[in-house]
């Protein structure tokens, strides 16, 4: 589900505004750090890069090459649990415009997927446009359990398959929750010992 017509931009306050230009400054930052990379030729060798070479036989880049981070990619998970509700789920919109009005310069790509379970063993998704501004809440409304676990592999997964460097944004309230389709809980250890493994 996306939201490509609603019309209606939220307006930034003076105090959103701030916020989005400390964020900026922070991404600026990230995307000039200088990072390595493996090159064919170059004078510094890479020794686990070496070791590996030995081991396995591929032919695999060696040496250490510096290059200029440009831009990277951003995914922003939104928590639309029922416990969400109400200021929370204003607060998660906020914070979510903020963060896509940071990160609104060249080479920078971000997505904002919103996550909840209506029915026990269920995952729902919602996929919001790029340029999110206002959110459906009609449409994509709040509610059900917190699937914390399963939306963290999902999008780690989906940034892996990018070559760019990526960064994973959670806006949630806590701790997730997740029942069975048999009506279960499954315990909260487990689940938090799931979202800290993906």
């Amino acid at each position: 589900v996306t939201n490509k017509d609603v019309d209606t931009k939220a307006v930034l306050s003076a105090k959103d505004r701030d916020a989005v230009a400390r964020l900026r400054t922070q991404f600026i930052r990230v995307m000039g750090r200088r990072k390595f990379q493996l090159e064919d030729i170059g004078y510094e060798v890479d020794v686990p890069a070496l070791i590996e070479r030995k081991i396995t036989g591929i032919p695999t880049p060696v040496f250490r090459g510096e290059a200029t981070g440009r831009g990277f990619r951003a995914l922003l998970l939104l928590d639309r649990s029922s416990s969400m509700h109400g200021a929370r789920t204003k607060q998660a919109e906020r914070s979510a415009r903020g963060i896509h009005h940071a990160l609104d310069f060249p080479f920078v790509t971000a997505e904002t997927w919103g996550f909840q379970s209506l029915m026990g063993g269920q995952f729902d998704l919602t996929r919001y446009a790029p340029d999110v501004d206002q959110f459906d809440t009609e449409r994509s409304g709040v509610g059900g359990a917190t699937p914390l676990h399963i939306a963290i592999r999902l999008a780690t997964r989906h940034l892996e398959r990018i070559s760019d460097s990526r960064h994973l944004f959670v806006v949630t309230d806590g701790s997730p929750v997740w029942g069975t389709t048999a009506g279960k809980n499954v315990p909260r250890v487990i689940l938090m010992r799931q979202v800290r493994d993906n």
